[in-house]
């Protein structure tokens, strides 16, 4: 019967030999190979050439490889050949006005005005506010609202964002992007992805359903009450939300097929 026999601690054998002038330490494994080497006990002839043959391509290898850059072939990025998701001219055309305004706002002096609602302090109540209520003018989400409300909010749209979204929340969506501005902390761009996510899904569900409708239209099949349509308001929503996180917040790939 074969016994396993358990190799001798013989860590000096381990640690024989000069130093190495890069590292500075004993080879781990033993690398030093000439004519005159022994075989190791523990080691075959075989792994040892290996090892050495590693240790010397490493030695003589350069740790960066330079390239010279090709200036004959022109850069393409990934979006340039991609098919966008919405329509160009319009989204080119929401960001224009998106852009206009933010610009116009970084150079306003905001002040405290005792005309501004209450903050709401739970998210029950600012579902009631924002839902039932236009939003106030951008000087609140300026000096009522601080970055981490804006943050939070941002969430509360993610869960409340539907087909059926009243056009209060869209209003609302967009005073808040007006508000929050660039770079952002990658949690922070984690929860703007999401409302992103979220817009993105149900856009293909209404793509999806209006393209089945239309198949069973021209097959005369399906019922009247079969047919389906969101409002346009909350369209317009969900298609300004994916707009102005791809194009404004780095989320492009919202934006592709």
């Amino acid at each position: 019967m074969n016994t396993l026999k358990a190799v001798p601690d013989d860590g000096e054998s381990y640690r024989e030999g000069p130093l190495d002038e890069t590292f500075g330490q004993h080879p781990v494994f033993p690398t030093g190979l000439t004519q005159e080497s022994s075989l190791d006990k523990y080691t075959t002839l075989q792994v040892q050439q290996y090892l050495h043959q590693v240790r010397q391509e490493a030695v003589s290898d350069s740790c960066i490889h330079y390239v010279k850059r090709d200036n004959t072939t022109p850069e393409k990025h990934p979006e340039d050949e991609s098919p966008t998701y919405i329509n160009p001219d319009w989204s080119q055309s929401v960001m224009k006005s998106f852009l206009q305004l933010k610009e116009s706002i970084k150079h306003a002096d905001f002040t405290q005005s005792s005309d501004f609602p209450p903050v709401p302090q739970s998210a029950a109540n600012w579902r009631s506010f924002v839902f039932q209520n236009d939003p106030p003018p951008i000087e609140y989400f300026y000096v009522m609202l601080d970055h981490p409300t804006i943050i939070k909010l941002v969430v509360y749209f993610t869960k409340w964002i539907s087909i059926n979204s009243p056009e209060t929340l869209s209003k609302w969506i967009f005073s808040v992007f007006l508000r929050l501005d660039n770079p952002l902390e990658y949690t922070e761009s984690s929860i703007i992805r999401d409302l992103g996510k979220k817009a993105r899904k149900l856009s293909d569900k209404v793509r999806s359903r209006n393209n089945d409708n239309d198949h069973d239209s021209d097959d005369n099949i399906g019922d009247a009450n079969d047919n389906f349509s969101a409002p346009p308001v909350a369209l317009y929503t969900i298609e300004l939300i994916l707009v102005v996180i791809g194009e404004y917040y780095g989320q492009k790939d919202l934006l592709f097929l």
